[in-house]
């Protein structure tokens, strides 16, 4: 009995076997020593299937992909960095009027990453730039850091009240609030254009900024946070902020592009010797302003011209700090390579 049960399973996978082989093979059977290897590509990579292989859609699909832009970089002027810089040097009129007073300057070269420029609060040094580092093929790219400190030619006494709670926490300035320190600065002869409320955060107290002219600072600042804190009565901090109007924040601006372009090409040099390349002349640029302007404040078409961070309130400085504000701007330069 068992002798017969092995013989009839044997059988059944003879017949199993050789139909599956059949099966396998089909009309043209094809020997597996017969089957090409897939070509390989220098990197051991399988290499991508040619253009007929491909079905009737793909090639349309291709030409779309490749009527797209691809994100390259703003074109750089080739006019040089020292002739540019002559062409806005501004007058050095010590007193500021009528013309943009350089204080001072710097630039420094600083290395890409994949971040964006961040803004430290409570911090009394200015931010530094973390340029988005654009994808540029056949290039050397390096980023710089330009900037000068410049005289201020706008001024800012802000007051930040002291924060109030009810029962259902923080409580904001009422309208009615806001309407009695206008009229309390009115009667300084202060018009309510020149009077901004802004709301620090969504829990934080309102601060108040009211804007004068520099040579009136001395004599205005203090009866301006007595008018404020009539009504409020009290105040957290108080301080000054120190501004640029459009056109010399415009020029500052150019100014710290110019210091910043001799960093980028000594930072170019450096890493066209260590690569063993030769650096070729400039082919694509992209600018990345340092935006210091807390509060809303400033220059409102150019936030990078409205002061920096100091603690403990983003902004403000004491009265008796100087009148000048410090611009930077952040430039992402690609050489040639010869």
């Amino acid at each position: 009995m068992g002798g017969s049960y092995r013989l009839v399973l044997a059988v059944l996978v003879v017949f199993a076997t050789a139909g599956l082989s059949l099966a396998c093979a089909g009309d043209n059977p094809v020997p597996l020593t017969d089957i090409p290897e897939a070509e390989s590509t220098p990197t051991g990579r399988p290499m991508t299937l040619p253009t007929s292989d491909v079905s009737d859609s793909a090639p349309e699909e291709t030409a779309a992909t490749s009527a797209s832009p691809e994100p390259t970089a703003a074109p750089f002027s080739t006019t040089s960095a020292e002739g540019a810089a002559k062409s806005v040097t501004p007058e050095q009129d010590e007193s500021g009027d009528g013309s943009l007073r350089v204080i001072g300057s710097w630039s420094a070269a600083i290395p890409s990453s994949s971040g964006s420029s961040t803004l430290l609060f409570g911090n009394s040094s200015p931010s530094r730039l973390s340029p988005q580092s654009v994808p540029i093929q056949g290039g050397l790219t390096v980023s710089a850091m330009g900037s000068v400190t410049v005289a201020a030619d706008e001024a800012y006494v802000v007051i930040v009240p002291e924060q109030r709670y009810g029962p259902s926490g923080p409580e904001q300035m009422t309208d009615d609030d806001r309407q009695d320190i206008r009229d309390a600065l009115g009667e300084l002869g202060v018009s309510e254009e020149d009077i901004e409320f802004s709301v620090v955060a969504t829990y934080g107290p309102t601060s108040i900024s009211v804007e004068v002219e520099l040579d009136q600072l001395g004599e205005q600042k203090q009866p301006i946070i007595d008018a404020v804190e009539e009504v409020i009565r009290r105040s957290e901090s108080y301080g000054i902020i120190y501004a640029l109007s459009e056109e010399n924040c415009e020029g500052a601006l150019s100014l710290a592009r110019r210091e910043a372009i001799p960093a980028a090409e000594r930072a170019a040099d450096d890493l066209s010797e260590a690569l063993g390349v030769e650096r070729g002349g400039v082919t694509g640029a992209v600018e990345y302003p340092v935006g210091t302007v807390a509060y809303g404040f400033g220059s409102p078409a150019h936030p990078t011209c409205g002061g920096q961070f100091p603690a403990p309130f983003p902004g403000l400085k004491p009265f008796d700090a100087d009148s000048e504000v410090e611009v930077s701007v952040g430039l992402q330069i690609t050489y040639g390579i010869k």
